[in-house]
This record gives structure tokens, sequence and C-alpha cells, in this order.
């Protein structure tokens, strides 16, 4: 009975050992699969599996003084760097390597530094002296009181408490100094009608820390003579100076990138915008440069001395409310290659008389030529497809105005109020005229008849 028992095991155990042998004759041969590895100083082979080859020290490469060699083989760095001697002839304007900010009796100190990083205890003097930063009354550097003219001024923090905005100004004196700094932070933006209506106002000098001038800003300061802008300023808003009547010199810092002047008046960089006319000169002629291309909205708005303006033969846009309550102008050319007419852009101007509208132009904006009461003949070019609504409205002097068979769309009321207008000369036919449908019932002479309103 125990020989029986003896023999089942052993039975079992070689039927074990031989599933054993089937199953590993069945399995597939393991492929190595090896990934780089490296140390400070070897780089080997190794699979997942843990098996490893190709032990070798890293080779090859050169040394120099500021960076170790790298090997040919693994392109790691490895090694030390050659022996290296500091020179400190660098000058970089980087945070690493300032000693000292610039304050209002001193320029900024940067330390020299070495091409390997290293830095100097040697200095160099970088930029300009800032103005003075006031607290409580008093420049925390060169402890000066603050003089009238930066007084009045209220700041707003803005962008997360880092910087200052002026806000508002509520100071009753005839010069003010935006100074680049205010309790330690930068001053960098004017707001939206911060200066609205401060009629004692005469000068205004914009700080190097300025970005940005909100539209608006000095809206209705007619005793504004004179702006000084600074070299940051980058982005002015609409209507800016809007009704600064006495306003003849906008000066701009040389070094801004985005603005420029000439002979006080106010350019973008390039000189293709004429953005801002001063308008309180009291010249009565003007011509527009020939690198102007277009004419910004209100950039002669409300200037009352100008009776004529020459437009240089390169603008393509007069913009919105351009030349609008210009109550003195009589005459201005428009030359060939002007394609549109923005709306308003004549609005109110009570004494022009006559205008030509060159083949060139396609559009002519609403309101465009609107309450030019003297005005008595207007000539429009054969490319104009659209006149707006309102472009003529209450030219109560239009006799003759003639229409080419370009224009395929006249807006609302075009025509209204031109009390004395008898007839309109039309190029296209009748048929053309009808499907236009301006609202005016006079006389039409068409190129097939006439149609009698």
């Amino acid at each position: 009975m125990k020989r029986k028992g003896l023999l089942f095991v052993g039975l079992t155990i070689l039927i074990c050992m031989l599933s054993l042998c089937f199953i590993a004759c069945n399995e597939e041969p393991h492929v190595h699969e090896y990934k780089r590895q490296t140390s400070e100083t070897m780089h080997w082979l190794k699979c997942d599996c843990g098996d490893i080859k190709d032990f070798n020290l890293h080779s090859g490469g050169t040394a120099t003084e500021e960076e170790r060699a790298t090997c040919e083989v693994c392109n790691s760095e490895y090694g030390t760097t050659l022996n290296h001697t500091h020179n400190f002839n660098k000058q970089e304007v980087k945070e690493t390597y300032l000693k000292s900010k610039a304050t209002c009796e001193e320029k900024a100190e940067y330390y020299y530094s070495c091409s390997c990083g290293a830095v100097s205890t040697e200095t160099f003097e970088y930029g300009e002296v800032i103005s003075c930063n006031y607290l409580e009354g008093v420049c925390e550097w060169c402890s000066e009181p603050e003089p009238s003219s930066t007084k009045g001024l209220t700041f707003t923090l803005i962008n997360n408490d880092l910087e200052y905005e002026v806000s508002r100004y509520n100071g009753s004196s005839t010069e003010v100094y935006i100074a680049s700094t205010h309790n330690g932070k930068p001053v960098t933006s004017i707001g939206s009608f911060a200066f609205y209506s401060c009629r004692s106002l005469t000068s205004v000098t914009i700080g190097n820390s300025v970005t940005s001038i909100g539209g608006r800003a000095f809206f209705s300061c007619d005793s504004l003579i004179s702006v000084i802008i600074g070299n940051s300023v980058t982005s002015i808003g609409d209507w800016a100076f809007y009704y600064c009547d006495s306003l003849t010199s906008i000066i701009v810092d040389a070094n801004n990138l985005v603005y420029k002047s000439i002979d006080g008046n106010l350019y973008s960089k390039n000189g293709k915008e004429l953005i801002q006319y001063a308008i309180g000169k009291t010249t009565t002629s003007f011509s527009i440069p020939d690198s102007v291309t277009s004419i910004g909205s209100f950039a002669f708005y409300n200037c009352d001395s100008l009776t004529s303006v020459t437009i240089g033969n390169s603008v393509t846009s007069i913009g919105y409310c351009a030349f609008s309550s210009c109550n003195s102008l009589t005459s201005i050319e428009i030359p060939d290659g002007v394609t549109s007419i923005g709306s308003s852009a004549f609005y109110y101007c009570d004494l022009l008389t006559n205008i030509i509208i060159p083949d060139s132009v396609t559009s002519i904006g609403s309101s465009a030529f609107s309450n030019c009461i003297s005005l008595k003949s207007v000539t429009i070019g054969n490319s104009v497809t659209s006149i707006g609504d309102h472009a003529f409205y209450d030219c109560e002097s239009l006799q003759t105005i003639e229409i080419p068979n370009s224009v395929t769309s006249i807006g609302c009321d075009a025509f209204y109020g031109c009390s004395i207008l008898r007839s309109i000369t039309f190029g296209g036919t009748s048929s053309q005229w009808n499907s236009l449908s301006v609202g005016y019932y006079g006389k039409v002479i068409c190129s097939d008849g006439t149609i009698n309103g």
C-alpha cells in the first residue's frame, strides 16, 4: 500500500515536469529592446528585462572655458571646463545685474559681468534720472516738496495694483506734470475724461512711464495750449483732444516708437496718418504732407482759423468728422487717390461753396456734407457707387449736383432740406433713377429723358 502511494506521487511529479517542458517549448523567445543609460562618467544600454551591455566611458568632444565636453556617442556633457579667467567687460541691462534703480538724482546702476555669467564688483550707469516720487507730498529720494504742477491729480491702482492711472484732475494750476511714478509704482495710464473740462489748464507734460492716453482725456480743455507726450505712449484714445480750441503745440518725444510731431501736429510714427491738427493755430492755410495716406477722425474738428486745406496726393481716406465744424473753410481740393469720404467728414463747414469729388472715390459717407449751408454745386466722380444717409442734408444753398450712373445706392434723406435744389443731373436712365428710391421729388435730368417730380 505504501509503495502504491509513492508510485502515484512520482507519476504526478513526472506529469508536471512534462507539462512545464511543453509550455516552455511553445513560448516565443524574448527580443531585447535596449535604451541608452548615462551617468556622470559612463554610458551603456539596458533592456527592460534587466539585461545590460556596452559599458563605456564618455569620450570625444572638446571642453572650453565656459562649457564641458559633449560625448560624441550619447551627447551627454562630462568632465570639467577649462581653466577660465574672468573678463568683466560686459554691460548687460538685466535685473540680475541691477545694483540700484534710477532716482530723481541718480541714473540706474548695474554691475559689469563676465561672459560666463560671473558678476563684478565694478558698476556702470545706464539711462537717465527719472521724476521725483512723492510720498505724502515729499520726494522719497531728494526730499523736495511736491510742486503745485503735480497736485490735484487723483491716482487709481490698476493691473492687479501694480500700476497707477491718472483718473481725475481737480487742481487749479495752469500747468500739470504727470510724473513717472507715484507711491513707488509706475504711472502708466491717463484715464478717459481724466482732465474733462479743466478750463484753466494751459500745458500738460506726460512722463515717460505713461503708455496710454484714454479717449476724451482732455475733452473740452479749451485753454490748453501745449501738450508734451513722453517716449512710452503707444495708445491715444478717440477724441483725446476734442474741443481743445486753444491747442497750438503737440510735442512727442523723439524716442517714441508709435507717434511723432511735425510742426506741432500729431502724426503716426511712419507719417502715414495725420492724427490731430493743433486747432488753436491761427494760420489760415495748411498743406497735408505727401507722406500722409489717411486723415484721422476729428483731425481738424472745430478748427476755426483754416480757410483752405491742400490734401497731399497720397491720401486715400478722409476719416469720420475729419473737417467737421471747420467754420472758416471755404475751399478744399480732394485729390485723385482718395477712395472714401467718411461719415460727417465735412459736416457743418458753413462757408464751403463747391466740391468736386474725383473719380477715385467710391463712397460718400452718411452726413458727409450735411449742413454745409453755403455749398452751391457738387460734382461726383464716375466711381462713386454709394451716397450715404443725409449726405447733403440741409445744404440749403445747393443748386446743382451731378450724379454718375455708377451710383447704385443713395441713402435716406440724402438731399432733405436742399430747398433751392431744382434739378439733379443723373448719368443713368430713368429706370435706374427710379430704382434708387432716394426720396427726392424734384426734377431729374437722366440720360434718356427728364423726370419731373
